[in-house]
């Protein structure tokens, strides 16, 4: 329902303030980034939220010049996490982790890697907390680990996804197949290669029964 309003926010210029406003509802975010269509449109909004004031603060010389990391920083991410802050007493575990991995996802894309780190940190925390859902838990584990390869940081990253192999060693499923390739191409990067090419067996071994 609220995505209703867009078309009419989208067509007057009068209204960026209701659409700032709109596009930092967490409701609305997540649904935008979760569709190919309209993340487009999410990502060409905050650019011209970022050359604008650009523009703005370029007629004010003793204004510090911020870099384009610390401009996204700014403009972007500190209103969602404090959106996140508001909304997060008001909401139920199952849409806060919606809301926790597209903003994870969606920062990550801006390489703003700290923050999202940060938010793969709280997922990870809400999914034990609630640990019925096997699915959750298990993207949030190698989430975590993504964040930290991507940082380099391999030997954090290695027993987050050990622990994603072992909560689905009952059966082989996608799950298992994807925490079995990701702890193999970290061992792969840490150079051990002999345990990478037997986690690479049983991920093909894994492959073959579900197939």
């Amino acid at each position: 329902r609220k995505l209703n309003e867009y078309p009419f926010l989208m067509m007057s210029a009068n209204n960026k303030t209701r659409l700032r406003a709109f596009l930092l509802d967490l409701d609305v975010f997540s649904s935008f980034f979760s569709s190919n269509s309209l993340r487009a449109d999410l990502l060409r909004y905050w650019l011209f939220v970022i050359e604008a004031d650009r523009s703005k603060s370029s007629t004010t010389s003793s204004k510090k010049k911020m870099t384009s990391s610390e401009e996204i920083h700014e403009m972007i991410v500190k209103p969602y996490l404090s959106t996140l802050e508001s909304q997060e007493p008001k909401t139920d575990p199952t849409t806060l982790t919606t809301h926790l991995r597209c903003l994870a996802d969606f920062f990550e894309e801006l390489a703003q890697f700290k923050p999202a780190h940060h938010l793969r940190k709280r997922l990870l925390d809400l999914a034990n907390r609630h640990p019925t859902n096997q699915k959750t838990t298990t993207h949030a584990l190698l989430s975590l680990a993504r964040v930290h390869d991507h940082r380099g940081e391999f030997a954090q990253a290695l027993p987050l996804c050990e622990q994603a192999v072992i909560l689905n060693s009952a059966r082989a499923s996608l799950a298992l197949c994807k925490s079995l390739n990701q702890l193999a191409h970290l061992h792969k990067k840490l150079a051990n290669y002999q345990a990478a090419r037997e986690l690479y067996h049983s991920l093909l071994d894994h492959l073959q029964n579900i197939s």
